[in-house]
C-alpha cells in the first residue's frame, strides 16, 4: 500500500472512530492528530502532533499556546497554528457568552460562577471589577487591568472611576490565577483591605473578591477564613 494511501485510510478510521465514540477512547495526541488532518493534506501528521505534546508538555498547553508559538515546531504552519488556537478561543468564547446571559446577582455563588465563565482559558492574570446596583443587577464589568499586575494605586483609581460612572451600590472585583490554584497571596489579601476601606469611605459595599483559579474558584466573602475582611 502506498504511503498517500496509508494515510488517506488513516485518517478515515481517525474520523469514523470519532463519530462513533467521540474522543474519550483517544490518546491527547491523537485529537492533535485528527484536527491537523483538516490543516495538512496528504503528509503523515502523527509525528507533528507527538512533538506538539513533547514540547508544550500536555494537551492543555497545546491549546494554550499562541499561533506564533505553535508555529516554532516544525511542521506547523499558520493554518494549522490558527485552526489549534482556535479551537481554545472558541471554548473561552462560549463560557464567555454563558457570563453574559446572568443579569443579577444572587449571591456569591451566582459571582463565582460568573466569573468563572468570565476568566475561563485566560493565560495572563487579569483584575476585573463588577459594578451592581441595590438589588445586585449587574450594571457592568470590565477588565481594569491586564499580565502581571501589583495592586497599585492606579488600579485602584481605574476601579472608583468605573463605579462612579456607573453610580454603583456594591462592587465584586475578581482576579485570576491561571496556573494556580484559587488561593488568595498576602498580596490579594493586602488589595482585599484596601479596597475595603476605600469603597466603605464612599458608602459602597464590597460586595466579594473572587479569585479564580486553574481547576477551582473562591470566594473570599463567603469564606470563614477571609470573611473578617469584608464589612
Amino acid at each position: 500500500m502506498s504511503s498517500s494511501k496509508y494515510n488517506i485510510g488513516h485518517r478515515q478510521r481517525l474520523r469514523q472512530r470519532y463519530i462513533n465514540g467521540g474522543i474519550d477512547a483517544f490518546h491527547d495526541y491523537e485529537i492533535l492528530e485528527l484536527l491537523l488532518t483538516y490543516a495538512i493534506p496528504r503528509i503523515d501528521v502523527k509525528p507533528i502532533a507527538k512533538e506538539l505534546i513533547i514540547k508544550f508538555g500536555n494537551l492543555d498547553n497545546v491549546f494554550a499556546a499562541t499561533p506564533k508559538q505553535l508555529q516554532e515546531v516544525k511542521g506547523i504552519g499558520e493554518h494549522s497554528a490558527v485552526l489549534i488556537s482556535l479551537v481554545s478561543a472558541c471554548n473561552a468564547r462560549i463560557h464567555q457568552n454563558r457570563s453574559r446571559q446572568i443579569s443579577q446577582i444572587g449571591g456569591t455563588f451566582d459571582a463565582e460562577i460568573y466569573f468563572r465563565n468570565y476568566l475561563y482559558g485566560e493565560h495572563v492574570k487579569k483584575l476585573a471589577v463588577m459594578c451592581l446596583d441595590n438589588s445586585n443587577k449587574i450594571l457592568t464589568c470590565k477588565i481594569v487591568a491586564v499580565g502581571s499586575v501589583s495592586y497599585t494605586e492606579i488600579n485602584a483609581r481605574k476601579i472608583v472611576e468605573l463605579v462612579m460612572a456607573n453610580n454603583a451600590s456594591k462592587v465584586v472585583i475578581a482576579h485570576n490565577h491561571p496556573f494556580g490554584r484559587a488561593r488568595p497571596s498576602e498580596e490579594d489579601i493586602g488589595f482585599t483591605i484596601a479596597m475595603n476601606s476605600l469603597l466603605s469611605s464612599m458608602g459602597i459595599k464590597f460586595y466579594d473578591h473572587i479569585i479564580v483559579g486553574q481547576d477551582d474558584t473562591l470566594s473570599m466573602g463567603n469564606s470563614l477564613k477571609f470573611v473578617k475582611y469584608f464589612s
